[in-house]
């Protein structure tokens, strides 16, 4: 009396790892899958074709420096354009991890569309988009965060 489960492992691997076999169904339906990042095509992939997307793409950054008003913490952080323009951003401030909502497009939050611009414009603060304004620390967080992106791009390119 033999059970399945006791066949021995090789037996079990070889029989799971055979190719899925696909006969008899044209090349358009067949569903093509490439990177995570691309949408499914129902369409056959044609030599010199551009229009997939390019290994190794960086998204655009923005820096924010701010002094947190609860414990005077200064502090820099990078965050995707994206992020701030179309979704909803909360920063966690190192000095007293308090959470600071910087954007909230996507209404979660708040009943409106919410931009930290916007509120500090309404409130009369300062707010600046120029790299003159930046403290020290500032520049050497910038720094960090730049040499990491190109030590991406280049991991990219490597593989």
């Amino acid at each position: 009396m033999r059970s399945s489960s006791l066949l021995p492992i090789s037996r079990t691997l070889r029989s799971c790892s055979r190719p899925l076999l696909v006969r008899g169904i044209p090349l358009q339906w067949r569903r093509q899958f490439q990177l995570s990042t691309t949408r499914y095509q129902n369409k056959t992939p044609e030599e010199g074709d551009d229009s997939r997307p390019v290994l190794g793409k960086v998204d655009p950054q923005l820096m924010l420096a701010f002094t947190c008003k609860v414990c005077n913490t200064r502090s820099s952080h990078t965050l995707s354009k994206q992020g701030y323009e179309k979704g909803s951003v909360l920063i966690q401030c190192p000095g007293c991890k308090n959470r600071h909502l910087i954007a909230d497009n996507l209404r979660i939050f708040r009943d409106n569309n919410f931009n930290l611009e916007q509120v500090l414009k309404l409130q009369g603060d300062s707010f600046s988009t120029s790299v003159g304004d930046l403290v020290f620390e500032d520049l050497e967080s910038l720094k960090k965060a730049m040499e990491k992106v190109k030590a991406e791009e280049e991991a990219a390119k490597e593989s």
